[in-house]
């Protein structure tokens, strides 16, 4: 019964999750109100018009970027691990083989990772995050790692753990060369934590193909969670469409602030997916 409820309430914040994103791209002062790093609203624009209502509230009660993100990494660890140990308790019996085992430790890879690079490799500069994306930002990882427990233990073969697992390797070495890449740009410039600090064309890795590669290698992460996981998982497969669909945006935006930064920035290079988007 338990595993019942945690299984829907996890289900249905997956639902929220998905539609709330899609229903931001029919109101652009919702949208401005998420964005987040570079992308992040001032006080005013260009033409001194306010920002948004509901920004201005938020941000009253904000935090540092860097905490932010590693108050994300932190909960979906300490909810990873919380799993892991009580999994045993809550099924019959255990294997090895058992896709939700296997995708905890895969989990507490990333996370660790992601926050050892928030630490000592990202460069965060004086921006703040409001509470709406702060509390979105929890969230989200708490119910990656909750879904993980509750859902049906596949059996999975040997052939597609090394399969699923090498995807997740070579993209997760792939995104931390992308960051060592951002990293080296932001170390040239002095002025680290300024809003205008010194900024040039990443090149190097993926930085060859497209604009994006650290949010391409973020997906395929999550494709391997859902891959593991057989693609049967409800919940893996609406935050893999919650994550492409986010990244792909935001890619987007980047892939724009790149062109607009840089008269001469490479033409050939694509967005997100090399040679085609």
């Amino acid at each position: 019964m338990i595993i019942f409820f945690i299984r829907s309430l996890t289900h249905i914040y997956w639902f929220l999750a998905v539609l709330i994103f899609f229903l931001k791209s029919f109101s652009k002062t919702f949208d401005e109100f998420t964005h987040y790093g570079k992308f992040l609203p001032s006080t005013t624009n260009d033409s001194n018009r306010p920002a948004p209502f509901l920004y201005r509230i938020f941000q009253k009660y904000s935090v540092p970027e860097k905490l932010g993100w590693i108050s994300f990494y932190s909960i979906g660890l300490i909810t990873t691990c919380v799993c892991f140990i009580i999994s045993p308790f809550l099924f019959h019996y255990v294997s090895f083989n058992h896709s939700s085992l296997i995708i905890s430790v895969l989990f507490a890879v990333h996370f660790v990772r992601r926050i050892i690079e928030c630490l000592f490799l990202q460069v965060f500069v004086d921006r703040r995050m409001n509470l709406f994306n702060l509390i979105s930002g929890l969230s989200f990882y708490f119910f990656l790692a909750l879904g993980n427990l509750v859902e049906f233990q596949h059996y999975i073969s040997f052939s597609k753990i090394i399969l699923g697992s090498l995807i997740f390797v070579v993209a997760s070495f792939l995104q931390c060369y992308s960051h060592f890449v951002l990293f080296g740009i932001r170390k040239k410039n002095p002025r680290t934590k300024s809003k205008d600090s010194y900024y040039e064309i990443p090149k190097g890795g993926l930085f060859k193909f497209v604009s994006a590669p650290h949010y391409l290698c973020e997906i395929l992460i999550y494709f391997s969670f859902l891959y593991l996981n057989r693609l049967r998982s409800i919940n893996f497969f609406l935050c893999f469409v919650f994550v492409c669909a986010n990244l792909t945006q935001r890619s987007f935006r980047i892939h724009n602030w790149y062109l607009n930064k840089f008269d001469n920035y490479p033409e050939n290079r694509k967005k997100l997916i090399p040679f085609i988007l």
